[in-house]
């Protein structure tokens, strides 16, 4: 297995640390470090999610320079492997008709084998430069993978059991369309245990590792308040900010797709607010927005990698801030630059924190390993 061209762990990521990178992709886009991208998106990454497509194609970019150099266009806090696909993908699904459709098991009943594809990828890629290159440079990754959220249950139960069984005042960073700020409306499933409605249209099973006991699930567990951030969030009355999601999605992740459409049907009925801007700036008004008598829990999953590494320290230091009035429970699931992410919480009260790791887990949810209590 490669190693990372970069650090990468931002699940420890030390806001006193001068010496940390200034943002999870930083290194630049020279073509070697796009390289060593996509090597690691292709062994380690692919592999997690079990995505043969993305694999073959990802090693066919890896040893194409002219395809490195068009994916070393996106943005530094954006992955060039998971823009460039998500480009491509968005395309396929406006309807061009190519051969690279044969390929997708998401565009076709009997897909053509996965290593076989790469020819026809980059037969796409070059005949649709320029609106890649458009999407490559003003696109970024915004995926709402609602599975996580099974991740983050026991974590907001843990939280509000410690808030004294208050409900929740939530902010969630890097919302993107805010569908996991609906997590009450989904159903849970962790083997013998399951919470939530059984009648949900978003339900969301999930497979326990280890022997660690989870956090009671109580029935009154709830968010009385609720808002996210995000720097463009996705407006899912669009059809074209919809399709980007969508094209977020690895072609092999057939259920994934079909619980963020489920997703988006329930915001559609139940819109979650998400306000536009840098949560870095925005947060400290919203947490003092938040409603008296309720406990105050921040959670982000895999975006704190693409701030800036100012913007990261200052979003940490309001929180420890503003717990000089009340105290603040920061939830972060994120990658390690191992094989699986981190759930951890921060607890910020009197100016102080203290950060535990909660759990080890997969990064789109397909299992759980929880650690504390």
């Amino acid at each position: 297995m490669r190693e990372p061209p970069i650090a990468y762990n931002v699940a420890r990521m030390d806001p006193d640390d001068d010496d940390a990178p200034t943002s999870a992709w930083v290194g630049g886009r020279d073509r070697e470090t796009v390289t060593e991208m996509f090597h690691r998106f292709a062994e380690v990454e692919c592999r997690i999610i079990a995505s043969p497509l993305y694999e073959a194609i990802a090693l066919g970019v890896a040893g194409d320079a002219e395809m490195v150099e068009l994916a070393a266009e996106t943005r530094v806090t954006q992955p060039p492997p998971n823009l460039l696909f998500a480009a491509v993908q968005y395309l396929l699904l406006s309807g061009p008709q190519h051969r690279l459709h044969d390929y997708y098991p998401n565009l076709t009943a009997e897909p053509e084998p996965a290593t076989e594809s790469y020819g026809a990828f980059r037969d796409f890629v070059l005949a649709h430069a320029g609106e890649v290159r458009e999407l490559l440079t003003t696109r970024s990754v915004q995926t709402n993978v609602v599975r996580r959220s099974i991740c983050l249950l026991p974590a907001f139960a843990l939280v509000a059991e410690r808030g004294g069984g208050q409900p929740l005042a939530q902010v969630e960073v890097g919302a993107s369309a805010g569908l996991n700020l609906l997590w009450e409306r989904f159903h849970y499933e962790y083997g013998s245990v399951a919470w939530g409605s059984g009648e949900s249209m978003v339900v969301l099973p999930t497979d326990r590792r280890g022997t660690g006991a989870l956090p009671p699930l109580a029935d009154s567990l709830s968010s009385g308040w609720s808002a996210g951030v995000d720097l463009n969030p996705v407006d899912i009355t669009d059809a074209d900010a919809v399709q980007w999601l969508l094209a977020l999605v690895w072609p092999e992740n057939v259920v994934l797709r079909q619980q963020l459409s489920a997703a988006i049907e329930l915001a559609r009925v139940w819109p979650p607010r998400v306000v536009a801007g840098d949560a870095s700036a925005l947060l400290p008004g919203l947490l003092e927005e938040a409603p008296a008598g309720m406990t105050l829990c921040v959670f982000a999953t895999h975006t704190l990698y693409q701030f800036p590494r100012g913007a990261l320290r200052t979003l940490l230091e309001s929180m420890q801030t503003f717990s000089e009035k009340r105290p603040v429970y920061f939830i972060s699931m994120e990658g390690t630059g191992d094989e699986h992410s981190e759930l951890t919480l921060t607890t910020y009260e009197r100016g102080e924190r203290e950060t535990v790791k909660l759990a080890n887990c997969h990064p789109h949810g397909h299992w759980l390993e929880w650690l504390q209590c």
